[in-house]
């Protein structure tokens, strides 16, 4: 992050997905809950990469597995975003049940962080390196 703060940016979160997750999302048809629970899920429940040591991942949960059901609700992506919405105010793990092949597991991840999304935000008083990095290069003459 030193990299990012030195050039007079810092990373924050919110509850509202920037415009690259919310494109994502929307031309995958799915979700994106990599910076809560570490993964991102497609419409009809296919998880896709899970994020090492994220709550998914410590709660078993594997790329290729499809949710079934949320808190004992079946999956939707507006049932997950609910259930994360409601976790900052809930002290119970949130529970999966998982399809892996032809086995069903129910998994528990403790997660009170409720909606999670990256952006960054510009440090005032510092200069903008990014800007500057990302100028066209002058032409030769």
């Amino acid at each position: 992050m030193g990299g990012i703060e030195s050039a007079g940016w810092r990373l924050v979160y919110s509850d509202q997905p920037n415009l690259v997750i919310k494109h994502f999302e929307q031309m995958n048809k799915s979700m994106d809950v990599s910076a809560a629970l570490g993964f991102s899920v497609r419409s009809n429940g296919d998880i896709g990469d899970v994020i090492p040591n994220s709550p998914a991942a410590r709660a078993g949960i594997a790329t290729g597995s499809r949710i079934i059901a949320v808190n004992g609700r079946q999956f939707s992506t507006d049932t997950l975003r609910d259930v994360l919405k409601g976790s900052m105010t809930s002290t119970s793990p949130i529970e999966l049940i998982v399809e892996n092949g032809q086995f069903y597991t129910t998994v528990r991840m403790p997660y009170t962080g409720g909606l999670r999304y990256p952006h960054l935000e510009r440090i005032s008083g510092k200069p903008d390196l990014l800007e500057v990095l990302g100028r066209p290069l002058a032409k030769k003459k």
